[in-house]
């Protein structure tokens, strides 16, 4: 779990490093191109892609982290008391 979790942060930190080089080399080019070299186009190669796995699972955990902020802060769901009527009809 550690391990994963180290792993990710090394994929990000590496993917934010590219991202950034990409940026000054796009600004660098597009002064001398017509038209204008996109920063994401010149980082893509280094872009790790998602899989639909990966997808599902960061959709799953931000749903989750949603729904627990949304019950510490009192919303339990459509009401009367937040909406000034029940909408769900």
């Amino acid at each position: 779990m550690e391990l994963n979790k180290m792993v990710e942060g090394y994929q990000v930190r590496r993917e934010d490093r590219a991202f950034a080089a990409a940026w000054f080399v796009s600004n660098m080019m597009s002064v001398h191109t017509k038209h204008p070299v996109q920063a994401k186009e010149l980082a893509r190669p280094f872009l790790h892609e998602k899989t639909s796995g990966e997808i599902r699972r960061d959709r799953d955990e931000f749903m989750e982290s949603f729904m627990k902020q949304r019950e510490e802060a009192g919303f339990d769901g459509d009401c009367d008391e937040y909406f000034g009527q029940d909408w769900s009809e």
